[in-house]
């Protein structure tokens, strides 16, 4: 089990302190109160050591320095939920195309492709998210001369310390005959 168990003689009135309090590199638990075996009148003063720093999502009490209590752990997004180019019939020019990959909770996380078809590259191909991250999708369409819709297969995205993990988005590459159409219009003025 990965679960710690600390105890303390008696009642424990006060919540834990959680720091380095040594400068050592390593995380301190720091909790007073309880039942001291030689004075029973007074508390005692309880400190664990030896515990990797590493992420601390929940490091004081209510949580951070603004006491809100909230806990918003990172969450994985991606938008659009699926991709779609649109490619001339006869042409030889890549495609491209935006995803946007989201944090759509607190904190901050590591995501990476964990897999993607072999005609479409990323770029960048993984990275760090704090709120949003753009990333250019590039189709080869060498090969897709006939006019006609192909699904390319799935993107994965997966991220390291978040939720919604992973992101699965299909991608089609929709080969047609295309037309421009300009539209005239008028401003009229007041």
């Amino acid at each position: 089990s990965t679960t710690l168990t600390y105890s303390a003689r008696n009642m424990v009135y006060g919540s834990p302190a959680v720091g380095d309090l040594d400068n050592d590199g390593d995380v301190e638990v720091v909790i007073a109160g309880g039942f001291n075996d030689i004075l029973p009148y007074r508390g005692g003063l309880y400190v664990w050591t030896g515990h990797s720093t590493g992420k601390q999502p929940w490091p004081m009490f209510h949580q951070n320095a603004q006491h809100t209590g909230l806990y918003d752990p990172p969450r994985l997004a991606v938008q659009p939920g699926s991709l779609l180019a649109l490619h001339e019939v006869g042409k030889t020019n890549p495609e491209r195309i935006t995803l946007i990959i989201k944090n759509e909770g607190g904190g901050s996380f590591n995501w990476t492709t964990s897999s993607k078809p072999s005609a479409v590259t990323l770029s960048p191909a993984s990275g760090m998210v704090i709120t949003e991250a753009i990333v250019q999708v590039t189709i080869n369409t060498t090969g897709y001369t006939s006019a006609g819709t192909y699904s390319l297969g799935n993107v994965v995205i997966t991220s390291s310390g978040a939720a919604g993990n992973p992101r699965t988005v299909p991608v089609t590459l929709r080969v047609a005959t295309l037309r421009k159409n300009f539209l005239p219009f008028i401003l009229k003025g007041s």
